[in-house]
């Protein structure tokens, strides 16, 4: 290979024909400065390059001292090709350059202005040239964090949460191990959760000494700030302990500690199995991890514990709800048949006493005997009422699609009261399905047909026209629009209330229809509600669930 001529090196030299009274300038820039001269082989590609001149900012800018007159190669053997390149190009074309560029051997990238000496080297190259390697390594750490808060962001397992962190750390750092260390504080245990190894290392997870890391001095230079070593056989605080740092594989590391509440310490660590200088801008990484994953597996630790107290308060709950729920059974039982059997027993007795002695009673006795009687049945639908309104607030109420039309007109002919000659009842066709437990829409319908047939005008007959409505999204709501006599807007939401009634003991109700209409309807995930306008009669709605088409 035929290399051009090499000039020899003249440090005092004005070849670039520099005036003098620039030269002040020239030494005084931060930024670096140099004149080379592009080595081209024989195939007219740029091979090397030596340096004419440097200013007093280039040593602090590269590294390299006495560089004028010494090839680029010769101080930096793996300098990579492409600078060689570019310079060449420039030095060929004449085309100055600006560009940014890695060069790994030096660690470090550069923000660089290459142009053109044309004289008397016409191979010469000027090049302007800062150290941006900080700026980069803090988009780089930048970036670095910000995808590691991204795969962080779903995860709720503090465990899972250090895995993912230690193995995105480990990559990034290009480590051989990376763990964190909980000191409790209370005694000498330190915890190492799950860690992350390269290499086929074996875990070290468990439970240490803090002995078993180093003395009271080791500990004192830890958790004090951030702490690096660079080989462990020659560190005086870890040279005795060479053995038990080499069943571990490690001979370097670097530690960043993290306060946290109460008296427990939280060491990020990250291993090499060879010597290793762990750079500032490492330690920052380590400093940057740690602060922001650590908050978040305490934040996930506290967000468990207090789900599980809230599990075991509802497990609680739910045990003395049971027994609540139990106690409203017998209690149910109780009304049903104990306090029923009396009433049943006025009932009785005074059915015989009109029979056998009514005569003897006279006009006023027996309109008091009338009245024990009605008083007795009121007492005992009222009884039963409240006991089909309990059940419906405790009883399982499995759903199923009911085809509506069917399921009207089978009830409409089996309760007698409904019949034509007491209520006159329009379904109007096509009547939608709907999801709904059977036994708790018959509650529901029946009541609404009742107080249609009871609450209308005197001589007026008893209408109702039912119809069905699709609301989005995916409901029904059911109409049940009748004659009767309205309601003042101030009496529409009272009237699903417990007791209330608009007028009290007309048609024997006992107040707790409407209720349980309200109640079953939200047991089946449902809504109800009323249109009305005082003599206008009303429109009574349910609102179910349509069923999913199978």
């Amino acid at each position: 290979m035929k290399l051009s001529p090499e000039p020899g090196p003249d440090p005092h030299s004005t070849q670039t024909g520099r005036p003098d009274r620039y030269r002040a300038l020239f030494d005084s820039i931060d930024e670096g400065f140099c004149v080379i001269d592009i080595v081209f082989d024989a195939h007219g590609g740029a091979q090397d390059y030596i340096f004419r001149e440097v200013n007093p900012a280039f040593v602090q800018q590269t590294g390299l001292a006495d560089a004028v007159g010494r090839r680029m190669r010769e101080m930096v053997p793996e300098h990579e090709q492409h600078w060689f390149d570019i310079y060449g190009k420039v030095a060929k074309t004449g085309q100055s350059i600006r560009f940014q560029n890695e060069a790994k051997g030096l660690h470090r990238w550069y923000n660089v202005y290459a142009f053109r000496f044309g004289a008397p080297h016409p191979q010469s190259v000027a090049v302007l040239f800062s150290d941006i390697t900080q700026l980069k390594q803090r988009e780089r750490r930048a970036a670095f964090l910000v995808e590691l808060s991204h795969r962080l962001a779903s995860v709720r397992d503090p465990e899972e949460i250090q895995r993912v962190a230690l193995t995105a750390l480990g990559t990034y750092l290009a480590v051989d191990r990376s763990y964190f260390a909980e000191h409790t504080g209370d005694n000498d245990r330190v915890v190492i959760g799950p860690d992350w190894a390269e290499r086929g290392l074996g875990s070290i997870a468990g439970e240490l000494e803090r002995r078993d890391f180093g003395g009271p001095e080791w500990w004192h230079c830890v958790t004090r700030g951030d702490f690096a070593v660079h080989d462990v056989t020659t560190d005086p605080l870890t040279r005795d302990r060479m053995s038990d740092y080499a069943q571990i594989n490690v001979r370097a590391y670097a530690v960043q500690p993290f306060r946290s509440e109460g008296p427990r310490t939280i060491l990020l660590v990250v291993a090499q199995q060879e010597p290793r200088t762990w750079t500032t801008e490492e330690r920052h990484v380590l400093e940057d991890v740690v602060a922001r994953v650590w908050p978040l597996v305490e934040l996930v630790r506290s967000e468990r514990a207090a789900l599980e107290t809230l599990e075991a308060s509802v497990a609680d709950r739910t045990a003395r709800l049971r027994e609540t729920v139990a106690e409203l059974e017998s209690f149910s039982y109780s009304i049903s048949h104990d306090l029923r059997a009396p009433l049943r027993a006025m009932q009785t007795f005074a059915s015989i006493l009109d029979a056998d002695f009514g005569v003897h009673l006279g006009p006023e006795g027996r309109e008091y005997l009338k009245r024990i009687v009605k008083a007795s049945d009121r007492m005992d639908q009222l009884i039963k009422d409240v006991l089909i309104y309990s059940r419906l607030s405790r009883e399982e109420m499995p759903l199923q699609r009911v085809e509506l039309g069917t399921f009207l007109a089978d009830l409409i002919e089996s309760y007698p009261q409904f019949g034509p000659a007491q209520l006159q009842i329009d379904l109007q066709s096509p009547l939608l399905p709907v999801c709904a437990n059977a036994a708790a829409l018959t509650q529901c319908v029946s009541n609404l047909l009742g107080n249609a047939a009871k609450f209308v005008a005197p001589g007026v007959a008893p209408h109702v026209r039912v119809w069905t409505e699709a609301r989005a999204p995916d409901r029904v709501r059911v109409h049940f629009r009748d004659n009767g006599v309205g309601l003042d807007p101030a009496n529409r939401e009272r009237i699903f209330d417990m007791f209330y009634q608009l007028e009290p003991g007309r048609g024997g109700g006992t107040g707790i229809g409407l209720a349980v209409v309200r109640r079953a309807v939200e047991r089946m995930g449902g809504a109800v509600g009323v249109e009305s306008e005082p003599g206008a009669g009303s429109t009574f709605w349910l609102e179910l669930d349509r069923p999913t088409q199978h």
